[in-house]
């Protein structure tokens, strides 16, 4: 394997100015040409790329990068879509420029090496791998303050658009490189405009006041399998569906008290979902990486600790099972995203304190005191032992460990090539044996449109689809016509195994994020795994589009049922349209119209048009009745607020993208909105707070650099306008750990269950729970009596003795028997019989408590409505 570093006889060269007197000294004069036409990143920015406290904007950026497109013959650069705030996200695909003339061989070769049903014969699939190329994807700075992988791709662009070296030649002869400087465009110009607005002033290092993702903050690489985000969405096509790389490497930064890099392999435990061949791989192009950095005499290398080959939710790790080689690199950042950080050299001997925890990734912590761990072993061999790390370090660590990625998969083309067509073929075979043999998902469930979701979702991803066209038997058991069908003989069967099985966590280390995450489960979804092949006939679904709905009936009366999620969204475009909307408290049956409690009447001439037009297009049911007087009327469109702290929080991202998904068109409101109105009630018929802690609605965000609008919290006067607002008839909606705020303040009579229990005698780190459930209570309107709920560290209620007037009632808790249906759970007695979501009056208003995960991620759509009820209950009269 050739070096990813200058030889060192041209090191003196190594600067993008040298690099390109080399380059033009050896080029004929055509190339020369070429080359001049291309700035150095230096002679473009007006600074090194790295420099202390200098950051290349993504504008800046983008515009360098159609520069080279200009250029080079050797780069291609697409648009293929818009960000979530409308920037444009880009893809380059770098090759040579003889590769670059074949591009569309190259990518049918390698859909086929996926699909290897496709290839005849040995023969035939020896000859692809010859002329096949390793298609590489890299990605970066999907954390937008994660920054140096992106500042680095400036110089990566400029060496492979100009170097005329064998080493540079092999990679673009043997590589077809997809490279994505920045998978979250939006945020990286958010980081680099903040840092420059508060760099010299008194509010440098002050936290970002917001999210630097719209809806999702850093949780966006939390999204791999869900792709609910458009940049999800984008990479998933190019991953799944247009250019199947054998290799994807993500490339972050993380804390900076412990080691420098974080390379692949990754820690335990493994999951029995992947072929070993994917996890021996990544390992053997880490150690590549880590043979580079070690030549290059960089120290503090570490893999094999602290991220985990578990869980599929992150980013890159989904590509293992997509049967790609996924690799994750972890650089520890600098203060204030650019600033040096000098770090006090640990002493000679051992620590004080060893320790392989990291500080969370976030780039604008310090390293502290001297680092902690140094106490070589086989996966940190040379430890990190302080001193000066800046910018340009990160830089020069991500710039090696990318051309020592593309110098190996070079080298190793047609051995990468073969071994994945090998895994493929041989993960095809496994389906075919059966255990499973497909994957049933009925279409007749609870929530019909969900279903159609679910598979869509499962389309993103790469997976093949059917729907059965006539009844077939399936171990032992009848299914109708109308079945989807997931047949396991299929090149991602890993990717919709691991999905949608339960998962049983085999460890008692904790998981790096969840120990359970069956996707079926948190959609309220049934599916079911048939063992032994069977025979059907059947239609592929491809992307599953929405079945359209309809009306069935007559009368003049109109029912949407509430066990779909969609019905909601019809109830609030007809409120929209000033049509008559209600609800009934108890079911209705009659004429063979059969629909729990919460089922939302229409009434009023001329509703019918209106009603089709939007049931049609959400593939919901209305059900054309006789008179039906509604229990409860609803006032209008309920004015939802949702509180955002400054500083950002993540659940009320993800809480923002739900509702805003659902046409709810919620009104964001800071802690000033709270403590400074006298009259909420005038204002708002709901107020919503995510998942956070207390203190920090009180109190808020704070320090010295933080920039006086945005320090502090709601306060004693924010507290007494939520009581006030609540007194006075407004719903109080609480999430998560919010909820103690219902507790602490507002003396609703419950107590948090789990409150003393001892650390590890209760253990629940993400993991999907079963719940008993009353759906006559209005907050569980059309929900089932059992449900899947997600517990990710979260509290449980227990009553307490209640003073005062206030009333309460129960709509979900746990049973007496263990809750687990996925993950892991130790000391599952303390959470028996214990509260999940519970309704406190409050004057004439309400406190909903919903201490569980109910819209974790957008992913549990079973729990919604949840959500949804208290929400538009709001406006009922």
């Amino acid at each position: 394997m050739r070096s990813p570093v200058t030889p060192l006889r041209l090191r003196n060269l190594s600067t993008p100015a040298g690099l390109l007197l080399a380059a033009l000294l050896l080029l004929p004069t055509a190339s020369r040409l070429e080359a001049q036409q291309l700035q150095s990143p230096e002679a473009f920015l007006g600074f090194p790329v790295g420099a202390d406290n200098k950051l290349a904007h993504w504008d800046q950026i983008l515009e360098y990068i159609y520069m080279a497109d200009r250029a080079s013959e050797r780069i291609e650069v697409t648009e293929i879509g818009k960000s979530t705030l409308g920037r444009p996200f880009i893809m380059m695909t770098i090759t040579s420029a003889e590769n670059m003339k074949n591009l569309d061989r190259l990518k049918e070769i390698n859909r086929r090496l996926y699909d290897p049903e496709s290839i005849r014969s040995v023969e035939e699939a020896q000859e692809l791998i010859a002329e096949g190329k390793v298609v590489v994807c890299i990605t970066c700075a999907i954390h937008a303050s994660e920054i140096g992988s992106t500042q680095m791709s400036l110089e990566a662009v400029y060496r492979l658009a100009t170097e005329e070296s064998p080493y540079i030649q092999n990679i673009l002869d043997n590589v077809v490189f997809l490279f994505f400087p920045c998978i979250n465009p939006d945020g990286q110009a958010m980081e680099v405009e903040w840092f420059n607005d508060t760099f010299g002033t008194e509010h440098e290092g002050a936290r970002l006041p917001w999210l630097y993702h719209h809806y999702t903050g850093h949780d966006n690489n939390r999204d791999a399998y869900m792709f609910t985000q458009v940049e999800s969405r984008l990479l998933g096509q190019i991953l799944y569906h247009d250019w199947f790389p054998e290799v994807w490497l993500d490339e972050h930064q993380m804390g900076a008290s412990g080691a420098r890099i974080f390379i692949m392999p990754a820690a335990g435990p493994p999951n029995p979902n992947v072929d070993p061949w994917i996890y021996r791989t990544a390992g053997l192009l880490g150690f590549a990486q880590a043979q580079a950095l070690d030549e290059a005499g960089k120290s503090g290398v570490l893999y094999g600790e602290r991220f985990t080959y578990w869980w599929q939710g992150a980013m890159a790790w989904a590509g293992w099972w997509h049967n790609m080689v996924g690799m994750l690199s972890e650089l520890a950042s600098v203060r204030n995203l650019a600033s040096p950080t000098e770090q006090p050299v640990a002493p000679a001997g051992p620590p004080a304190a060893e320790t392989t925890e990291e500080a969370p990734a976030g780039g604008r912590r310090g390293g502290g005191g001297p680092p902690r761990d140094i106490v070589a072993r086989p996966e940190y061999l040379n430890p990190w032992r302080g001193g000066r790390w800046s910018l340009r370090d990160i830089v020069d660590y991500e710039y090696i460990i990318t051309f020592a990625l593309l110098d190996i998969c070079a080298d190793m083309r047609e051995n990468m090539l073969s071994g994945i067509y090998t895994v493929n073929k041989r993960t095809v075979e496994k389906g075919k044996s059966g255990n499973p043999s497909a994957i049933l998902i009925p279409a007749d469930q609870h929530d019909g449109p969900t279903v159609i979701k679910l598979l869509q979702i499962l389309h993103m991803g790469g997976l093949k689809i059917d729907r059965a066209t006539a009844p077939f038997t399936a171990d032992g058991k009848e299914y109708p016509a109308g079945t989807f069908l997931i047949p396991m003989a299929q090149v991602f069967r890993n990717y919709a195994k691991d999905l949608l099985e339960p998962q049983v966590y085999p460890s008692t280390t904790q998981p790096y994020d969840v120990s359970g995450w069956s996707l079926g489960m948190q959609m309220g979804v049934e599916t079911i795994f048939v063992d032994a092949p069977f025979d059907y006939r059947g239609e592929a679904v491809g992307e599953a589009p929405m079945p359209p709905g309809r009306i069935e009936g007559r009368g003049s009366t109109f029912l949407l049922d509430a066990r779909n999620n969609d019905s909601f969204v019809a109830a609030l475009r007809l409120l929209r349209a000033g049509r008559r909307v209600g609800r009934l408290a108890e079911p209705y049956n009659a004429r063979g119209v059969d629909l729990p409690a919460g089922a939302f009447v229409v009434t009023g001439s001329g509703a019918r048009g209106d009603i089709e037009a939007v049931v049609r297009e959400l593939g919901i049911t209305a059900h054309a009745v006789g008179r039906v007087t509604p229990d409860i009327e609803l006032a209008g469109v309920p004015r939802v607020a949702l509180y955002q702290e400054w500083g950002g929080n993540m659940d009320e991202g993800w809480t923002r993208y739900t509702l805003d998904n659902f046409e709810w068109e919620p009104i964001t409101i800071h802690p000033e909105d709270i403590r400074d109105q006298i009259n909420l009630r005038k204002r708002y018929d709901v107020i919503l707070f995510p998942d956070t802690r207390p203190s920090s609605i009180i109190n808020g965000m704070s320090g010295r650099n933080t920039p006086p609008q945005y320090q502090g919290g709601i306060e004693e006067s924010g507290l007494a306008a939520l009581k006030a607002f609540a007194d006075e008839g407004g719903t109080l909606v609480m999430l998560g750990r919010s909820t103690q705020l219902a507790l602490e303040q507002f003396g609703a009579p419950y107590e948090d269950a789990l409150q003393g229990v001892e650390r590890g005698a209760f253990i629940c780190p993400g993991s999907i729970l079963e719940v008993e459930v009353d759906p006559s209570n209005p907050v569980a309107w059309g929900m089932p009596e059992k449900a899947n709920v997600m517990f990710a560290r979260d509290l449980v209620l227990l009553p307490t003795v209640t003073f005062g007037s206030s009333t309460s009632t129960v709509a979900v808790r746990f049973g007496d028997q263990n809750p687990l249906r996925s993950g892991w759970i130790e000391g599952a007695e303390h959470i028996f019989n214990t509260i999940g979501a519970a309704v406190v009056t409050y004057g004439k208003g309400k406190l909903v408590l919903l201490p569980l995960r109910i819209q974790r991620r957008a992913q549990t759509h079973g729990t919604f409505k949840l959500l949804f009820n208290p929400l538009i209950n709001s406006v009922a009269r």
